[in-house]
């Protein structure tokens, strides 16, 4: 096998004397596997080349030389021959363009039937995403885009898309919210949070998860819901709830409960209501915190015991401080402010202690 000789000639390289014995040797199908790593570094080496001048005029040549062969040879057998060759080198590459075009055609395929709709429609077009948030101290309420209603307790935070898309509704939520979803079965509704999921189609009801606490608490007012948790990114039912139910779920020891309950304790906040019903002083001083955007400090260990059952409406934090004091042994010192770096007053830091008198 003449190596030499076949690179001179798909190079356009040749001697017309031999031109026929080359011809005969690539039209040889005998000989396909040991001209396969010729053909192969010759297409690395002009295929890695982005853009020719010479060699590109040099594969042109040699096309047109192929063409051209039978006319200057003026021999049918010799043509018959490069037309073979030509046939069987085309469909290599045809072979080897098609399976590039398959594997993403079939990677699509793949997607559409075994994806989720909303999936593809968020990978095609970027969805914009509102952010709304209520600062410590302030309540917000809002309507989402398929006409559910939301209000935001203090210091929360919940991002909607700015149009709902897809096989369902999904809302992520930073703190707690009351919701009255819009009804609509073949599109549930979702609430995320970094706990827990509440799924809904046309019902009422409120979740709290606050970052700063260990607990994920949903309660139902109307309709049904499905609490869920998130699992190697499958959502998984943990519990549904009935009117009137109230879920806790406390992440330290990963367990829940779910009790019937009167639901106003737990929804009076979007009322402007401040309600507790036996709730321990620690509970009681965390609502405070963020109602009023202060620091709460119980300096005695002994007084996390007390509890409290009261209401309070449109007070300042003095004049709910100061009922809770007069029905249990407990007294209150404001700490004084200091300037922060940027000049700005720092929050201010309640301390409650043992009260001797009471």
């Amino acid at each position: 096998m003449d190596i030499k000789g076949i690179i001179n000639y798909l190079t356009n390289h040749y001697h017309k004397d031999n031109v026929r014995d080359t011809v005969d040797n690539l039209a040889d199908e005998r000989n396909n596997e040991l001209y396969e790593p010729i053909f192969r570094m010759l297409w690395r080496k002009t295929g890695s080349q982005k853009r020719l001048k010479s060699g590109e005029t040099a594969r042109l040549n040699a096309i047109h030389h192929k063409i051209n062969l039978s006319g200057k040879a003026n021999n049918q057998k010799d043509n018959s021959r490069i037309r073979r060759l030509m046939y069987s080198t085309t469909m290599k590459v045809l072979s080897r363009a098609a399976v590039w075009l398959v594997i993403p055609f079939l990677s699509f395929l793949a997607l559409t039937m075994w994806f989720p709709k909303s999936i593809l429609i968020n990978n095609q077009a970027s969805v914009v995403h509102t952010e709304v948030v209520a600062p410590v101290g302030s309540q917000i309420n809002l309507t989402l885009p398929d006409g559910s209603k939301v209000w935001l307790n203090h210091g929360s935070r919940l991002t909607y898309p700015q149009c709902f898309k897809g096989a369902c509704r999904t809302v992520h939520l930073e703190g707690e919210g009351f919701f009255e979803v819009e009804s609509d079965f073949k599109h549930p509704f979702f609430v995320e949070t970094k706990k827990m999921t509440v799924k809904a189609t046309g019902t009422k009801f409120n979740v709290k998860a606050y970052d700063d606490s260990p607990d994920f608490e949903t309660t139902l007012v109307e309709g049904r819901v499905a609490v869920m948790k998130t699992v190697d990114e499958k959502r998984r039912l943990i519990s549904k709830l009935d009117p009137n139910q109230h879920f806790k779920f406390k992440s330290e020891s990963s367990k829940y409960i779910v009790k019937d309950i009167d639901p106003e304790k737990y929804i009076a906040w979007k009322d402007g209501k401040l309600m507790f019903e036996d709730d321990a002083l620690p509970h009681v001083m965390r609502k405070l915190e963020r109602w009023y955007n202060v620091d709460i400090i119980i300096e005695d260990e002994k007084l996390k015991r007390l509890t409290y059952k009261a209401t309070f409406f449109d007070e300042t934090l003095d004049q709910v401080l100061e009922k809770l004091a007069t029905v249990s042994p407990i007294k209150y010192e404001y700490e004084k402010r200091e300037f922060n770096e940027n000049g700005t007053l720092e929050k201010r830091k309640v301390t409650i202690k043992y009260d001797l008198k009471n």
